[in-house]
């Protein structure tokens, strides 16, 4: 099987190498292979070791589309069919070990059965761990697994965000932990890959292009998502990642909404990309469900507008119409029915000014998802919220400049 050869000390743990170690932590960029390899792993520890592991996601229920598929190619690969039975959820082997696959988000309704009964578990793997929102909720489960005669072990698996998230400050600060580190510090094992680690032949030939090409071109974005570096929050940001607010984009009830409407910050030249966010109003709060945070020229953007427009079916949609604004609002004008109403707006005060006056209202009335796909338009989003600081000296800020857009246009529409 092809596997990054940093995984190989994950592996050793198995025959009972290095046994103070009992958490593992795996972090790394885009086409990593992170889950790939950590489900080799599982399969070989369930058939070979007769280890039973619990398998989850923070937000993910079943595993049906995610974690289960990753472990049933796994078995297929390695020829194991015949030595276990696959049930929902669940993998069991004659002997009496077993994977379960659950989700953990209380918001869920599972998360009361996903904490019980765990002292027959000696392993437990997390995938996407940025999702778990703080160390109280790791520490509850971690404790839990507490196997009597087998060696017990937790395994993180993440996409490095910000360094003022849990696991950098729990496990990452105390100890100086550099970027790309690999090696033990006490108990913790540190992994970390990224696409340069994997068999060159696994990666399809227009991915590596892309990522050869943007190492050259965005070098800050390659180094954050294709390479997996922890990002440095900025000092004086505006928006720290703890004052926000956040909402479940699966478990949101849309029905409850009073409005839709959408604000556009037209990219103008150079540099510049126009961001979209799309907002449902619920509960005196904005919702922000979905973003357009893309440097792509008016022919691409354009029509992405209208069809978000008719996918969201809002009510109302600003359209910064500066500079080249105003092209650009007759663009999606001419692509749009007047079952939305579109908004031309002139933006008149300061940007930066306009920004920090209105930084307490969305701190106030503004909720974020919590629940977006790494190197996404609104992971992109995130990235540019955090990275503003308070004196503005920041080279990238549609992202701040559209939600307040966003917010001034809320509070002339609905106070």
């Amino acid at each position: 099987m092809n596997l990054s050869e940093k995984l190989q000390p994950l592996f050793e743990l198995l025959e009972g190498t290095n046994p103070t170690v009992d958490t593992v932590i795996i972090s790394g960029g885009r086409l990593a292979s992170k889950s790939y390899g950590v489900s080799t792993f599982v399969t070989e520890a369930l058939v070979q070791h007769d280890w039973s592991s619990l398998y989850t996601r923070f937000t993910n229920v079943s595993g049906q589309d995610s974690t289960v598929p990753e472990v049933q190619e796994k078995i297929d690969l390695l020829n194991y069919s015949n030595y276990v039975n696959v049930k929902v959820n669940r993998i069991e082997t004659p002997a009496g070990a077993k994977i379960v696959f659950k989700g953990l988000k209380s918001g869920s309704g599972t998360q009361s059965a996903s904490l019980k009964s765990l002292k027959d578990f000696n392993l437990w793997v997390n995938d996407e761990s940025e999702e778990i929102p703080d160390y109280e909720t790791f520490r509850k489960i971690f404790l839990s697994i507490r196997h009597p005669e087998k060696r017990n072990l937790t395994i993180l698996i993440l996409n490095p965000t910000v360094k003022d998230f849990w696991i950098h400050e729990r496990f990452f600060e105390p100890y100086d932990i550099p970027d790309f580190y690999n090696g033990i510090r006490d108990n913790v094992m540190y992994i970390h890959t990224c696409y340069l680690d994997v068999p060159r032949e696994v990666i399809p030939d227009n991915i590596f292009a892309d990522y050869e090409r943007m190492k050259l071109t965005h070098p800050d974005e390659y180094e954050e998502v294709i390479l997996g570096t922890w990002i440095t929050a900025k000092e004086g940001a505006l928006y720290n990642r703890r004052e926000l607010q956040y909402f479940d984009a699966k478990t949101l009830n849309i029905d409850n909404s009073v409005t839709r409407f959408a604000f556009v910050d037209v990219a103008d030249e150079g540099e510049d990309s126009l961001c979209m966010v799309i907002a449902y109003l619920i509960d005196q709060h904005l919702y922000i469900v979905d973003v357009i945070h893309t440097k792509e020229n008016s022919d691409y953007t354009i029509p992405l507008v209208a069809e978000k427009i008719k996918e969201h079916k809002l009510d109302y949609c600003g359209i910064e119409t500066n500079g080249m604004g105003a092209m650009f609002f007759k663009g999606v004008q001419e692509r749009t029915s007047n079952t939305t109403k579109l908004l031309p707006i002139i933006a008149k005060a300061n940007k930066h000014g306009r920004i920090i006056g209105n930084a307490h209202v969305t701190r106030q009335f503004v909720k974020f998802s919590d629940n977006y796909e790494h190197g996404s338009d609104y992971d992109k989003f995130m990235r540019e919220i955090f990275a503003y600081t308070k004196d503005g000296k920041v080279k990238h800020d549609d992202a701040p400049d559209a939600v307040t857009g966003l917010v001034v246009l809320g509070r002339e529409l609905y106070g």
